[in-house]
């Protein structure tokens, strides 16, 4: 009986070191649209791309489309640590050849 008690107080310990961890969870981002995206102020459609991050991670950036105001991007981004608390941020971004535009 004695053994039995000395597992139940390691379940316990464990149970309770577990539950005061902060587990993270893997996060996928696919399947990215966008629609209406604005012109420039001469009309001249965006060159858009997407930058992701979740948390403080930055997991990439989108290819950009030429000349689109309603892109699918088919990139796939993986955030295999991200935090129940971490933000998904994701930026669009209109490509120019010398500095590129943060669309809002």
């Amino acid at each position: 009986m004695a053994v039995f008690y000395d597992l139940r107080l390691v379940s316990l310990a464990v149970l309770m070191l577990a539950s005061q961890l902060d587990f993270a969870a893997a996060v996928r981002v696919f399947g990215i649209r966008a629609s209406g995206l604005d012109s420039d102020a001469f009309g001249n459609f965006p060159d858009p791309f997407l930058k992701v991050w979740c948390g403080s991670a930055f997991g990439g950036q989108t290819e950009f489309h030429n000349n689109n105001n309603n892109p699918t991007w088919s990139a796939k981004f993986n955030f295999p640590n991200c935090n129940r608390y971490d933000n998904l941020k994701l930026e669009v971004w209109d490509k120019d050849r010398i500095f590129d535009d943060h669309l809002s």
